[in-house]
């Protein structure tokens, strides 16, 4: 069975009824209030996606001089730079695993936000990395893995102009809509419960397939401005938009940790843990 991870009391007592009434509340009151932290929390993440960025700029820069170049036609680009891509793919992956490690510290922050408990920000992410990474650390291979073979199919697909293109868009399509929300809904049940890797994993798919489409949704809507500005290839839009790429990201993250409590209170928090049922959020 699971169970809750402990957190640090509150150094003085507050009245639940000084709590937002609901989890959207809950965002705008920690958004308003808390935005040093979120910035903060921005600040590592985007430490933590630097290996990516330089990755996407010499992907960027390789392509952006392939099509300058008049000597080779255009109809042969996707040809030569197949390689590149399925290079980027590959090293995609131990550089996910990095950014995963940064947030195994910056969940367990972002969790005492939603619960509106006390929290320090550095002390804080330390004490969640030390929880958290040797679960993380699978987690971002596993997603790493996934989409280095999804971009290495599609980009295969294109260099030999593949007729049935809707088979590489299948591993696109099982990215984006089963192994995305599983891995990001796993990443919110580590954070709250002591369980093994595997129990936390399928603790994240049964909450997942509580409600599928919402939970993609859900997902998209968090996650999808942050992650664009990442997978579009542009070099000026990779230069200029990471940084307030990772703020929108650690806003999405909010919400969607928001979100997840919402819904392991409906379909798990009420039968197990009634202790964490509106943690946070004054339901009277």
């Amino acid at each position: 069975m699971s169970r809750p991870r402990k957190t640090k009391k509150a150094s003085r007592d507050f009245e639940r009824s000084m709590l937002p009434q609901t989890r959207r509340a809950v965002f705008f009151d920690v958004v308003k209030l808390q935005w040093r932290k979120l910035l903060l929390l921005a600040v590592v993440l985007l430490i933590s996606a630097l290996p990516l960025l330089l990755i996407a700029i010499y992907e960027d820069t390789y392509i952006l001089t392939a099509y300058e170049d008049a000597g080779i036609s255009e109809k042969s680009i996707p040809m030569l730079i197949a390689p590149l891509h399925i290079l980027c793919a590959v090293l995609s992956a131990p550089c996910l695993m990095l950014f995963f490690l940064g947030l195994s510290g910056v969940i367990r922050v972002v969790r005492q936000l939603a619960w509106e408990e006390n929290v320090m920000v550095f002390p804080d992410f330390m004490v969640g990395f030390r929880q958290n990474w040797k679960q993380f650390l699978p987690l971002g291979l596993l997603f790493g893995l996934c989409y280095a073979l999804a971009k290495t199919g599609w980009h295969s697909a294109l260099a030999t102009q593949a007729s049935s293109g809707w088979i590489p868009g299948i591993g696109l399509g099982l990215l984006i809509f089963l192994v995305a929300p599983l891995i990001a809904c796993c990443a919110v049940v580590i954070a709250v419960y002591n369980n093994s890797f595997w129990g936390n994993l399928k603790l994240a798919a049964f909450v997942y397939l509580k409600n599928p489409l919402k939970t993609v949704g859900s997902m998209l809507l968090a996650f999808g401005p942050g992650v664009a500005v990442w997978v579009i290839p542009h070099l000026y839009l990779h230069l200029i938009g990471f940084i307030p790429a990772m703020m929108v990201f650690t806003l999405g993250l909010l919400g969607w940790v928001l979100f997840l409590f919402d819904q392991l209170d409906k379909h798990y928090n009420a039968q197990q843990y009634p202790e964490l049922v509106g943690k946070g959020v004054n339901g009277t």
